[in-house]
């Protein structure tokens, strides 16, 4: 068989038929890698959206905690002076400096008939029974504090405290996650050639 009839069938050259559906097959091939690179972009933008909402979540969640947490101590720093600081005796004629301050238990100071169950050992938790005046110009850690204030202080401080930590954890986190669009890159294949 002539070797021309192989190369030249009804006016066809089968060489460039190789070529073409080789050039063919290559496209095909970019155009499946452009697909893979398509849809891996578009999970990555899904997962980068994702992250960026959930960093939204967390700094809203850590600015909540945040803004309850001054509501609660200013609410409780209230509530502890109106408790702890005395009574404030004003009158419009009498200047600021002048102001005399009696304590919230005023009361008889005679020694109380002993109606308590509770063995003696409880006499620390007994309230003072005796009446203070105390000026302005007076240290109040001077002032004997109630045993059961002090232990409302430390569960609130302690409250405190632990909630403060939360917030760091919660502020670290939200760095650790937080990232820039430049910082975002894509896997790289090799080109198909």
């Amino acid at each position: 068989m002539d070797t021309r009839s192989t190369i030249c069938t009804n006016g066809v050259n089968l060489q460039n038929v190789n070529k073409k559906e080789s050039l063919m097959q290559r496209i095909k091939n970019q155009q499946n890698a452009l697909n893979v690179l398509e849809q891996r972009y578009s999970e990555a933008s899904k997962q980068h959206d994702t992250l960026l909402e959930h960093i939204r979540q967390k700094s809203s969640d850590s600015e909540k905690l945040l803004s309850s947490l001054r509501i609660r101590e200013q609410q409780n720093t209230k509530n502890l002076n109106s408790y702890l600081n005395p009574l404030y005796s004003t009158d419009q004629n009498v200047s600021t400096s002048s102001l005399n301050v009696t304590s919230l238990h005023n009361l008889d100071p005679s020694p109380h008939p002993s109606h308590n169950p509770l063995p003696d050992s409880s006499s620390s938790l007994k309230r003072p029974w005796n009446s203070l005046t105390v000026s302005m110009s007076t240290d109040f850690t001077q002032i004997p504090v109630d045993p059961s204030v002090e232990l409302v202080l430390s569960r609130f401080l302690h409250s405190l405290r632990s909630s403060e930590a939360q917030i760091a954890s919660n502020r670290a986190e939200l760095q650790r996650c937080k990232f820039t669009e430049d910082r975002f890159v894509l896997p790289s294949f090799p080109c198909i050639f």
